[in-house]
């Protein structure tokens, strides 16, 4: 925490023009550092597209050619995954843009749920508790009819099997525990019925 503090005020101090010089001379050396950088501030794609297409970058980068990302990438794997949750949500949600970060949290369900990782560090498990976090923030802000929404896709998602049994335990959690009023109890009582 100290590290990024004093990174962030040297970076305040940094002319903008050297701070220009230093991404342009990041992203001619490391191509995925460029393809995070065009993603998170090309004009054009939807904010949701953007995240996504930054999703996959980052597990294209931290995976071998055969599509597995091993133990020892798991590592960079789970950094850069916490810094994109961490620099998307609270933005997405500070500005109420509820549609969105459901989207996105959709969208690591899926890709997560098709990761072929070395997870034995337990990389997956503290990025899915972040993200169900966020997930419960944003359902708790949606209004009515976007909630009602996002009940339906969860619903219609419990026994998906593109997405992997593990995720689909939190994707339950979700049904059970963030829809708690009159209209979605009922919902669930007849559900299971």
């Amino acid at each position: 925490m100290n590290r990024e503090r004093n990174i962030s005020e040297l970076l305040k101090k940094t002319p903008k023009a050297d701070l220009e010089a230093l991404l342009l001379e990041l992203a001619q050396s490391h191509d995925s550092i460029g393809k995070i950088i065009q993603l998170r501030f090309s004009p054009d794609g939807s904010d949701a597209g953007k995240i996504k297409q930054e999703i996959r970058v980052i597990i294209d980068d931290c995976s071998d050619r055969y599509g597995f990302i091993d133990y020892r990438s798991s590592f960079s794997f789970e950094k850069q995954m916490f810094h994109l949750i961490d620099n998307t949500f609270p933005r997405l949600i500070s500005e109420k843009n509820t549609r969105v970060a459901f989207d996105i949290i959709c969208a690591f369900f899926f890709e997560f749920g098709k990761l072929e990782i070395d997870d034995s560090n337990g990389c997956l498990g503290s990025l899915m508790h972040s993200i169900m976090e966020y997930f419960e923030k944003t359902i708790s802000q949606m209004k009515a009819a976007e909630k009602n929404k996002a009940f339906i896709w969860i619903e219609d998602h419990l026994e998906d099997e593109k997405i992997v049994d593990y995720i689909r335990d939190d994707i339950f959690t979700a049904y059970i525990n963030f829809f708690t009023d009159k209209n979605h109890l009922e919902h669930k009582i007849s559900y299971f019925d």
